[in-house]
């Protein structure tokens, strides 16, 4: 049974300092999206403004996750990451000085965008790095830990901004988000060597990179099994994308007004913080196909009740609900990184979350634009309702086959890397 306590897990330094490397990441991240917003808002009172700066924070790593996935097939894996760290303190640092000269915003918006696009390889090399560093036994409990870093860093960045508002001027938060990709570099130069490097034992570079996309998408196409539960992640996206606009609508009902809307989204993260720390102890107890169905049973039946109940709801039960949405979203999310990272050989294993991440941002956003017309069209009852069918629907296509590769599978996915 693989050992998945958190605890044994954190023993090794090159999980500490990756996790920490993400948090110091993460907590900047965090506090410059929430004052990257107030400055835009501020300098603008325009609602297309605040658009443009979703894009500019969502777009480039959408449109580049499958050449980061590329790159960290290509590159050692910890260089990747440095680089990526540096790259970004030089653009923090630029953007702070935009707003502090008060230059254009689209100048604002411009760094922001290549900041985030320096997130597709960064995100893709953390992914693939996770099971040399951990080991693929523990593997479940370096995501789970990962998950919970996230989840506590969406909570410290924005109180990071609250507490600096006010009292820091308007460049500040950029200064500190330029600061935290500093600490997480410092971090990881600190990572062991030896489990790195993914492709130096190939003879010569690859061709192209968009030849990598393809090897990637085969890998993933050839199994049915991996492809099934990433579905399900990437449904879950779409799902909780879909929750930001539907729980502000449901606290309009609940409350008359927005008041509930701030503690319903809370119950989300606290939700997806217990599920993430509960995983790793799930994790040695189940397998991940019994462990995505619970967590779609665990989508599906929370949103049903929503639709049925939804001018009956006190704050407490929705807050409740909210929270076993935002557990579910997180199980399904470390069960298909384990999955892929498990099941899939190193060699190909950036180019397959280099897909898979971007489709799970992709399918947020998504579900995001689409929640109001849903709502308008179906009534909030009728959206949720509709949501919870979906969901339910999956499940025997996302669990209908356990993901396991047999060797041949694994000398055929070698063969395509190779063929790359």
């Amino acid at each position: 049974m693989p050992d998945g306590r958190t605890l044994t897990l954190l023993r090794n330094p090159d999980i500490r300092r990756l996790l920490a490397a993400l948090a110091a990441s993460r907590i900047g991240d965090w506090a410059f999206n929430t004052a990257l917003i107030a400055v835009v808002y501020e300098r603008t009172h325009s609602a297309s403004w605040l658009a443009a700066t979703a894009v500019a924070r969502i777009g480039p790593v959408i449109l580049l996750g499958p050449i980061g996935g590329s790159l960290a097939d290509r590159y050692d894996r910890r260089r990747l990451l440095i680089a990526a760290d540096l790259y970004r303190v030089a653009l923090m640092a630029a953007a702070a000085y935009v707003v502090a000269a008060g230059l254009p915003v689209a100048l604002l918006l411009l760094c922001t965008a290549l900041t985030t696009a320096a997130s597709a390889p960064f995100d893709t090399a953390l992914a693939a790095l996770v099971p040399a560093l951990a080991g693929e036994d523990r593997v479940t409990a370096a995501n789970a830990a990962r998950a919970g870093v996230t989840e506590v860093s969406s909570v410290l960045g924005p109180l990071v901004f609250a507490i600096g508002y006010g009292h820091l001027p308007d460049a500040g938060p950029f200064l500190v988000n330029a600061a935290s990709f500093g600490i997480s570099a410092a971090f990881l130069a600190r990572l062991s060597r030896v489990a790195v490097a993914p492709a130096a034992g190939e003879p010569e570079p690859r061709r192209s990179l968009l030849r990598d996309v393809v090897v990637g998408w085969q890998a993933i196409r050839g199994r049915p099994a991996i492809w099934r539960l990433a579905g399900a992640d990437i449904l879950e996206s779409a799902v909780f994308g879909a929750l930001t606009v539907l729980l502000l609508l449901l606290s309009q009902r609940v409350t008359g007004g927005d008041a509930a809307y701030g503690t319903l989204m809370a119950a989300t993260g606290v939700g997806g913080g217990l599920a993430a720390f509960g995983t790793a102890w799930l994790g040695r107890r189940f397998r991940a196909v019994p462990l995505v169905r619970i967590a779609l049973f665990a989508t599906a039946v929370p949103l049903l009740l929503l639709g049925v109940l939804t001018d009956r709801l006190t704050v407490v039960v929705a807050a409740v609900m909210a929270a076993i949405l935002g557990g579910a979203n997180v199980v399904a999310e470390i069960q298909c990184d384990s999955v892929l990272q498990t099941q899939l050989d190193d060699e190909v294993l950036g180019r397959a979350f280099g897909l898979v991440l971007p489709a799970c941002m992709l399918a947020a956003v998504a579900g995001t634009a689409a929640a109001p017309a849903l709502a308008a069209a179906l009534s909030l009852p009728g959206a949720f309702l509709l949501l919870g069918v979906l969901v339910m629907v999956y499940v025997p296509v996302a669990t209908l086959r356990p993901p396991v590769v047999s060797a041949t599978d694994r000398g055929r996915v070698r063969d395509i890397a190779d063929a790359g």
